[in-house]
């Protein structure tokens, strides 16, 4: 911020694998200096097969959690009770977004499902991609930017702004 001009309501983070990870830390415990979150090839804190609840603290955390077929831990599955299933539903309450009336399609190879609270804002999405490895690519940084990202603002006071 000293040496670049930088729109502080137009701060993100993303990571894959263990920048995943530091994402998903980040979102955590500093969620009020970053406008959302996409965290690629992992997902939750766990502490054995359980995960780490995400605080319901009030802060808002827009993420959208990407996995691949084949990618780690359990890689799209997203079978209730399952890690994956815990932490989609962890952020949900976070967010104060409706897990069990989450949007659910398929398009092309991304199987998507999108969660909104009740103003309709995207706030937590997951999309699993078939055939897949333990990898990101360009398109997927695009799609980041693209659908997601450029959409929020955080404003000084700690809430979102949802301009989709």
């Amino acid at each position: 911020k000293e040496e670049y001009s930088v729109d502080p309501a137009r701060i993100y983070v993303s990571g894959h694998s263990n920048g995943s990870e530091m994402t998903q830390s980040l979102m955590r415990y500093m969620p009020r200096e970053l406008a959302a979150f996409a965290p690629v090839g992992a997902m939750g804190a766990r502490i054995g097969r359980d995960v780490v609840p995400m605080p319901e603290d009030g802060v808002i955390r827009p993420v959208w959690y990407i996995m691949g077929e084949y990618d780690l831990q359990d890689a799209w599955d997203l079978t209730p009770g399952g890690g994956n299933a815990q932490t989609l539903e962890s952020m949900c309450a976070c967010n104060r977004a409706d897990y069990e009336g989450a949007s659910r399609y398929i398009n092309g190879i991304y199987h998507h499902v999108v969660a909104y609270n009740e103003e309709r804002i995207p706030l937590v999405r997951f999309t699993g991609i078939e055939k897949w490895p333990h990898t990101v690519t360009p398109e997927t940084s695009l799609m980041i930017w693209d659908d997601f990202f450029c959409k929020f603002r955080r404003k000084e006071d700690g809430t979102i702004v949802y301009v989709g």
